[in-house]
């Protein structure tokens, strides 16, 4: 278990890095809402604290940042998203958003971190690029 949670440690704060505004009036609220849920301190606190209901909210914000993204960087979002949601289910025992009791499966956990690093690579660059700010930073 530890060395779990050590992987989703890692994995947040992978995600948990932010900068300034956007330039463009239309995606300038995803921008903001990408800015600030990536930082992912309420999940990292909850996490520390094993505090089951901030968990479940902050997986589903994630969600809805990825459900709410511009087409460019959707399906990308959506792979870091299910990713993080994936492997903070498995190491806190949380459920599913959509009811699941069970924990995510090895199997399918592990194709989900494989499929990741380019995705995380093409949302780090889409926030550079169209909303201004560095996430690898």
């Amino acid at each position: 278990m530890n060395t779990f949670r050590r992987a989703v440690a890692a994995a947040v704060t992978t995600l948990a890095l932010a900068g300034a505004g956007c330039s463009e009036s239309p995606k300038v609220e995803f921008c903001h809402e990408l800015r600030d849920t990536y930082r992912l301190t309420a999940l990292r606190d909850a996490i520390d604290r094993n505090d089951s209901a901030t968990i479940t909210r902050s997986l589903r914000k994630l969600r809805d940042l990825a459900d709410d993204a511009p087409k460019e960087i959707a399906i990308d979002l959506h792979i870091v998203v299910d990713a993080v949601i994936q492997t903070v289910r498995r190491v806190t025992g949380v459920p599913g958003l959509d009811g699941e009791t069970l924990p995510p499966d090895l199997g399918t956990l592990n194709a989900a971190l494989e499929r990741v690093a380019k995705s995380s690579q093409r949302v780090v660059e889409y926030a550079d690029q169209e909303c201004g700010f560095r996430l690898d930073r």
